[in-house]
């Protein structure tokens, strides 16, 4: 993908880990159905706050770390509360375990997702009366 894309113009993916936001009524539901083991089950789960889970989102967006830096994953510790400021892994790989991400590395599969990605952005854009999307460069 890295050639498809405008000069300057990065792409990169964070996992903010589980951020259960009562504020949304589906977590608020399984708060109060928890009752007293809300706690134990956010301690369990490795949940976080907002503020902590937005953390690698916004290491992406502002670190000087990150200017220049394209098709990388960064996983700060999904399964914990504790933020690992781990490195940067690329998204070929799943970046804890270090082993293949068939998604990723699969060409033809990225090929194909894109395509129809930009299908569906078109068919939007058209039936909002908004022009087509530039092409990319292939």
């Amino acid at each position: 993908m890295a050639g498809k894309l405008p000069e300057g113009v990065t792409i990169n993916v964070a996992c903010p880990g589980s951020v259960p936001d009562t504020s949304l009524p589906a977590w608020a539901t399984f708060k109060q159905l928890s009752g007293f083991l809300w706690p134990v089950l956010q301690f369990m789960t490795g949940a976080r706050s907002s503020d902590e889970g937005v953390q690698p989102l916004a290491h992406l967006c502002g670190a000087a770390a990150m200017t220049g830096v394209s098709g990388t994953f960064l996983d700060w510790g999904h399964t914990t509360k504790q933020l690992q400021k781990n490195e940067p892994a690329p998204l070929e790989q799943y970046p804890t375990q270090r082993k293949a991400a068939p998604t990723t590395s699969d060409d033809a599969a990225v090929e194909r997702l894109f395509a129809e990605t930009s299908a569906v952005i078109n068919e939007l854009r058209a039936h909002h009366g908004l022009e087509s999307a530039p092409a990319i460069e292939e």
